[in-house]
């Protein structure tokens, strides 16, 4: 185990400035692309500004408006793979 830390510990030390340049592009990503999936949960909820959205109850996929939008969502992709095979066609 301490020969893994030690191999570890030398190519930190090697490429110190490859990892101090790639820092920012996972911040980027961390905080553009990852971050706001936490907003998403909404969705799922019957969210209540006064609660948050740690306290407002849980409600799946039982409000209307998520299905309409699931069922939309499905007709498009069906759709486009249906123009997908008449254009292979």
């Amino acid at each position: 185990m301490l020969r893994i830390w030690t191999r570890i510990e030398r190519d930190f030390k090697r490429n110190k400035w490859l990892y101090v340049m790639a820092l920012p592009v996972i911040a980027y990503y961390a905080v553009f692309h990852y971050g706001p999936m936490y907003g998403a949960i909404i969705d799922f909820q019957n969210y209540s500004p006064m609660k948050g959205i740690r306290g407002s109850e849980w409600v799946g996929l039982e409000l209307p408006h998520l299905r309409e939008r699931l069922l939309f969502l499905a007709a498009i992709a069906q759709h486009g793979a249906s123009e997908l095979l008449i254009a292979l066609v």
